[in-house]
């Protein structure tokens, strides 16, 4: 049927008008396979514009046990039939052959009940050669032959349903193979009589599942994941079931008997010993489903960018809160040199005002921070930049107690906190902040660094802060205790960055900032 068409649509004018006549052709005889409707329908179409008749097509049904054909119809007309009908009615039986419709006890079933088909007549094998046990499963008691096959009777004709054993029953419903097959065999890119529909259970599971093995057409190599997709919809449109196994293969992997009856149960048999399973991994890959792990792994990773500089002029004060290496204090001067205003804070033992640029408070008692902003909003200071260098030290060594780690959280995180909750108090509605938090072995970024692993809660409060208080821009900035020199020029840099960077590390004398990039886990080393 394929063919034909191909031959219709890209032939010449000549060839697809070469004077057939098929008007003298009155009896096409079709059996050997389940019969599908919407195809026979379409042949008919086809070769009606040479005058075939359109009740030519003559279904019929016998197997090899029969001798031959042993019902035939004249009733499939393009009237008659709708391309939607499932079954198609192959006729009554020849004078001398006798078929009975029985349920899984061999008792006659109700007119149109669909049940299995036996059969009895001179044309019947009397059995198979040397083979005792297939006759006694073959042969009823009363000389009825099982044929295999799933039908009703109607008015004296037979139609077949299917085969017992090519019927899938999944979640109790049915599904006739030879339909799953047809539908799928419209879709351009799938080769037709390489098609199979199965019901096959892997060594996980305790239910049938829906395997379609397919060949696909050379045309279609470059498609191939367009393909599958497209015949897991149509499946699921027509069928309402969703096939949990789509198998494409060459054509010489579907088993065929020597009339070219596809086996169905040897494909089930090679699938449930693993044969199909590398072809159904690299499916699993190239449509990246459920069987396969997500692009969901990122590694953190560092990257030299340089600084987007705000060019306009500052007129906000910085407020630093000063490091014990004095770091701060070179910062504060250096600012002041530039006619840039600062204040600088350290510790004390209690809020005191030392100068007009410099105080000191307890950093452990939130309401300093709260007394310190508060004096500074009624002595007209706008803070824009805050520089916290109080986790800019030297490497301490690894926490080895509790009261050490709780230490730790006091000096970093708890401190950060009484100042975000200070600003909060006292910022002006439309004021934005710029917070430097600045530390030392807080970021791994190259191999030999060494890592102060308590200071990582303050990355994610600056995170978190950032998030709920969206006025006020955090970064990370973390440095290698170096000559204050060169760390004050960082630190100056950070303060003239216009970007939005959350986390910044200097090495070597290079900017580095905090990106992710996607994992591979296939390719990784196993650890």
């Amino acid at each position: 049927m394929q063919e034909l068409e191909n031959r219709q649509n890209t032939g010449s004018q000549q060839e697809n008008h070469r004077g057939w006549d098929l008007s003298s052709m009155h009896f096409i005889l079709n059996a050997g396979e389940a019969i599908v409707a919407k195809t026979v329908r379409r042949f008919l179409e086809v070769l009606g514009q040479y005058q075939l008749l359109d009740r030519a097509m003559h279904p019929a049904w016998g197997m090899s046990e029969t001798s031959s054909a042993v019902t035939f119809s004249s009733k499939f007309l393009l009237s008659s039939t709708t391309d939607e009908q499932k079954f198609v009615e192959v006729g009554s039986p020849v004078p001398g052959f006798a078929i009975r419709i029985v349920d899984n006890q061999n008792q006659i079933v109700k007119e149109t009940m669909a049940g299995r088909v036996q059969v009895k007549g001179l044309s019947v094998t009397s059995g198979y050669y040397q083979n005792t046990e297939a006759n006694q499963d073959a042969f009823t008691e009363d000389g009825w032959f099982n044929t295999g096959d799933i039908g009703f009777l109607r008015q004296g004709c037979l139609t077949i349903t299917g085969r017992q054993k090519d019927i899938i029953i999944i979640n109790g419903l049915n599904y006739y193979s030879h339909e799953i097959e047809a539908t799928i065999e419209e879709i351009e890119g799938v080769e037709v009589s390489y098609t199979a529909a199965c019901a096959v259970r892997d060594a996980e599971s305790d239910t049938d599942k829906l395997a379609i093995f397919f060949n696909p057409a050379k045309t279609a190599s470059d498609r191939e994941a367009d393909l599958l997709k497209e015949i897991r919809l149509l499946v699921v449109d027509r069928f309402g079931i969703n096939p949990d196994y789509l198998i494409p293969v060459e054509r010489d992997v579907i088993p065929k008997t020597a009339i070219g009856k596809i086996q169905r149960s040897k494909l089930k048999q090679r699938f449930e010993t693993g044969e199909f399973n590398t072809i159904i991994k690299r499916v699993d890959l190239l449509l990246l489903n459920v069987n396969t792990i997500p692009s969901w792994f990122y590694r953190k990773v560092w990257q030299a960018k340089v600084p987007v500089f705000n060019l306009s002029s500052q007129t906000t004060t910085t407020l630093i809160f000063s490091d014990t290496l004095g770091l701060g204090t070179v910062l504060s001067e250096e600012l002041e040199k530039h006619h840039q205003p600062s204040i600088q804070v350290s510790v004390g033992e209690n809020f005191t005002k030392i100068s007009d640029n410099h105080y000191s408070l307890v950093p452990d008692r939130a309401e300093h921070y709260q007394m310190l902003l508060e004096q500074l909003a009624q002595e007209n200071k706008t803070i824009g930049q805050i520089v916290c260098l109080w986790e800019y030290d030297q490497y301490r060594g690894e926490v080895s107690h509790l009261e050490a780690l709780e230490q730790s959280q006091k000096q970093g995180l708890f401190r950060l906190l009484f100042l975000a909750k200070a600003l909060e108090q006292f910022r002006s509605e439309e004021q934005s902040v710029q917070l430097l938090w600045v530390s030392s072995y807080s970021q791994s970024i190259v191999p030999s660094d060494k890592i102060a692993y308590e200071k990582g809660t303050v990355l994610g409060l600056l995170k978190t802060i950032g998030q709920e208080m969206t006025w006020l821009n955090c970064r990370h900035i973390d440095l290698p205790v170096l000559e204050v020199e060169v760390n004050k020029a960082y630190i100056q840099q950070e303060l003239g960055n216009f970007s939005k960077e959350t986390e910044v590390a200097y090495r070597d004398g290079k900017r580095l900032v905090c990106g992710i990039e996607s994992v591979n886990i296939a390719e990784e080393p196993k650890q």
